[in-house]
Formats: C-alpha cells, structure tokens, sequence
C-alpha cells in the first residue's frame, strides 16, 4: 500500500518517527508521500527521506493556511521556488497546496482567498515546469479548486480528502484526476457516497497522519491506511487485495515511483 499524503514531519511525531515508519512497514505500507504545510518544514521532509530513501516520497508545496490562521502569503513562493532548485531530482510532489474558504475558522478575507488562488496558479505553474504531480487542498473549495486547476493545464493531481459532492468530484475525474481517501471517510455517509461515485482507477489511498484517522480525536498514523482500504473495498463490493493493487498501481502511475 502508498499512504498518498501524510504529514509525517509535524511536530506529534517529534518523539517516535522512527517506530512509527517501522510500524508502518509492519502494516505493509510500501511507501508514504510526506507534504510540508510550511517553508519551515521543507528541510525537514528531505532529512527524514535521507534517513528513509526507499519508504519516504518527498514534497513541497505551501498549505493555503498559515500557522496563525492567516491565509498563504505570496511572498512564500520565493521560498518554495528556492527549495524546489535546492531538491531538484529528489522532490516528487508539488504538495500541501490548494485553497480553503472556511471563514469560521480561519482570519481570511476576500484579499487572503485571491492570494490563495494566485499562489496556487503559480504552483500549478511550477508543477508543470517540473514536471511534478500536485496533492491539492480543497476544504470549502471543492468547484472552485478543480476549476482553476483545469483552467491552468494542471495534468496530474491528486485530490487529497476532497469533501465535496460527486457532481463536485466528477469534473475532476473526466480530466483524470485522482481522488485520494482518509480513514476518516469510513465513520461518514458523505465519504461513502464520494467513493461509490468515483472508478476504482482514479482512487488513491491516504492516512493524512497525524489527523484524520478512522477514531476521531486519535492521532493518526501510516499504519492506518488498511482502513482507507477495507473502506473502498466495502463500498464498491470489492476484495480488499483488490483494492491495494488497484490504489497502489495508481500511485505509481502518479508519482512515477
């Protein structure tokens, strides 16, 4: 199995990184593609991928939220663009990116939301000079982000716990992008509703580690990613196996693994 999207240089797993890569293993995860959500983290995700070269796949991205709930700020990407020369032929993803609209919990306004979307077209920009996949960011987005996406020629994306209808999800699937599903999918109708409506070829698996496991309020960890599994398989009346082979020949295909 490929965990798609986890966050395994945030700060819950300071402590135990290591077990929880070993424990990982054990639940025969192959691989987990580990995103940043700061420039403050970059370095981070290439140190651990140098202690773990042949389980970790290294990304880069800037999440559309800050640390102080503040909306991404343009002036970042000056930052990501440094990185991504600094790790060129190691980074493997453009990611966490996207844009999230949620006024209740973040400090944004209409001026946070259209750097929000400037960023992402530049990262989209960056994505396809580097011939690199995205894993895309779309809390209260969900249209909005698959539209600009398209609308600015991104070619391999990766949809990462998209919470938005299959009408919403289906634009996304005609122009063959990939929907990658949580745990947490498994304890919520809408999940199951999401996974019915997308082919098992456009489905990916992912834990985002260290939330959005399948026992709300837990941290979450690689290991957990037979949930996301067990899950589509139940929802699509499929084997389990068959499901891992199906979700990890997509990941491969993705990230070029």
């Amino acid at each position: 199995m490929i965990d798609c999207h986890a966050h395994l240089v945030d700060k819950k797993f300071k402590n135990d990184i290591d077990e929880v890569i070993e424990k990982a293993k054990e639940a025969r995860v192959s691989k987990v593609v580990v995103v940043p959500e700061w420039p403050s983290q970059f370095d981070a995700v290439f140190e651990l991928f140098a202690r773990h070269p042949d389980f970790i796949v290294p990304s880069l991205g800037l999440h559309p939220i800050r640390k102080n709930h503040k909306g991404v700020n343009r002036e970042e990407l000056k930052e990501l663009e440094a990185a991504l020369e600094k790790y060129k032929g190691l980074v493997k993803c453009i990611g966490e990116v996207g844009l999230d609209y949620t006024v209740t919990l973040w400090k944004i306004d209409e001026d946070s939301m259209q750097a929000m979307r400037d960023v992402l077209k530049e990262e989209t920009r960056l994505a396809l000079l580097y011939d690199l996949p995205m894993t895309v960011h779309s809390r209260t987005a969900h249209k909005e982000t698959i539209a600009l996406l398209i609308e600015n020629g991104a070619k391999r994306v990766a949809m990462h716990a998209f919470g938005g209808t299959p009408e919403e999800a289906k634009h996304g699937v005609e122009h063959g992008f990939y929907f990658s599903i949580p745990p947490s999918f498994s304890i919520n109708d809408q999940g199951a509703a999401l996974v019915a409506s997308i082919p098992l070829e456009n489905l990916l698996l992912e834990t985002d580690s260290p939330v959005l496991g399948p026992v709300k309020g837990e941290r979450n960890v690689p290991a957990n990613l037979i949930a996301s599994a067990k899950f589509i398989a139940k929802v699509k009346n499929l084997s389990e196996i068959n499901v891992i082979e199906a979700t990890s020949a997509n990941a491969r295909k993705l990230f070029r693994l």
